[in-house]
C-alpha cells in the first residue's frame, strides 16, 4: 500500500491545529506528513498501521508521530458493524514550532528528546494516557494563550514519562521521492510477514533478478532484506509480548519465526537482551525502547 504525502495547513500564527474526528469506522489511507503528530483514541477499536509496525489499539490509546512515518488505523470488522461511532482527537504541529533554541531549553531538553524519539513513533501506555486525556480534552475546549500552555502541559507529561514503547527499531519513513518499488516491496513484507516471505518473490513483484534487487534494497534501507522482515517480525512479537501479555513461544510462531531459538537469538541481536529478560526489565522499569 503506498502512502501519499499529505500536506497540513497550519496557519502561521497558530502553533498546531487540533482536530476532532469522528466517523462510523476508520478509512483514511496510509498517508505520512511532514508534521509531528499526538492521536488520542476516545473510542474505538482495530488495527494500527506504524512504519513497518502492526499493533492493535482500542480506547484511549495515544501515540506520537514524527515527521514522514507512514500510517494510518483501521477499524475492525466487529466494531465497524456495532452501530458505535469511531472518535479520536489529534494534534499536529511543526517540529519547530517551539523553536530550536527554546526546545532545547525545556526541562533540560526533555521536549527536545521527545521529538528526536517521535521519529520511530511514541506508545503511551499506563497512567500518563488517563493524564493526557484531561489536558488534550481541556485543550480541545480552551482559547488562544491557554490552549498554548496547555500544549507545552502536554508535551512536559509526555516527556518525562517513562510509560511508552517505540514503535519500530528500523526508523521507517517516507518521503516524496519514496518510490513505487520499494513501496510495492513493503507492502508485500507487511501483509506476509507471519507467514513465508522469500527474497525472490520480492524481487519479482519489481521485476528485478535477486542479486539487483538485493543491491537495490540494501541501498534504499540499509538493512539486508532478511534483516528487515526478521525486525518488522520481531516488532510485532514484541507488542504481543508487552501489550498482549502472551506467551514467548506463542509470540515467536504468530510472528512469522518457525524456530523458537532463532527467534530468541535474532531477538537478543537486535535488543540486547533475552526475550524474558527484557519483558522482566520492562515490568520493573516501566520503559520499553522498541
Amino acid at each position: 500500500m503506498r502512502a501519499y504525502l499529505e500536506q497540513l495547513l497550519i496557519p502561521d500564527d497558530e502553533v498546531f491545529i487540533i482536530k476532532r474526528h469522528r466517523v462510523s469506522h476508520f478509512t483514511t489511507p496510509r498517508h505520512y506528513h511532514r508534521e509531528l503528530e499526538i492521536k488520542f483514541m476516545t473510542e474505538g477499536n482495530g488495527k494500527g498501521y506504524i512504519g513497518d509496525t502492526i499493533y492493535e489499539y482500542s480506547k484511549n490509546d495515544l501515540v506520537l508521530l514524527g515527521p514522514n512515518i507512514p500510517h494510518h488505523w483501521e477499524s475492525s470488522d466487529h466494531f465497524a458493524k456495532s452501530g458505535i461511532m469511531a472518535e479520536c482527537v489529534y494534534i499536529q504541529f511543526r517540529e519547530e514550532c517551539l523553536g530550536n533554541e527554546f526546545l532545547e531549553k525545556i526541562d533540560n531538553g526533555v521536549v527536545a528528546k521527545l521529538f528526536q524519539n517521535s521519529r520511530s513513533g511514541i506508545h503511551f501506555s499506563g497512567e500518563v494516557t488517563q493524564k493526557a486525556a484531561k489536558i488534550i480534552e481541556q485543550l480541545w475546549l480552551a482559547k488562544q494563550f491557554d490552549r498554548t500552555l496547555l500544549f507545552l502541559q502536554l508535551l512536559h507529561l509526555l516527556g518525562t514519562s517513562y510509560e511508552y514503547s517505540l514503535f519500530t527499531n528500523t526508523g521507517y519513513t517516507a518521503n516524496p521521492a519514496e518510490s513505487d518499488r520499494l513501496n510495492k516491496v513493503y507492502n508485500y513484507i507487511i501483509s506476509n510477514f507471519k507467514d513465508q516471505v522469500s527474497v525472490e518473490k520480492a524481487a519479482s513483484l519489481v521485476h528485478m533478478s535477486k542479486s539487483a534487487f538485493c543491491q537495490y534494497f540494501k541501498k534504499r534501507t540499509l538493512k539486508n532484506f532478511s534483516d528487515f522482515v526478521n525486525e518488522v517480525r520481531l516488532g510485532h512479537a514484541l507488542h504481543l509480548l508487552i501489550e498482549k501479555e502472551i506467551g514467548i513461544a506463542e509470540a515467536c510462531y504468530d510472528s512469522g519465526f518457525r524456530n523458537i531459538s532463532y527467534f530468541n537469538r535474532k531477538f537478543l541481536e537486535v535488543y540486547k537482551a533475552s526475550p524474558r529478560e527484557y519483558i522482566k526489565n520492562y515490568k520493573n522499569k516501566g520503559i520499553s525502547e522498541i
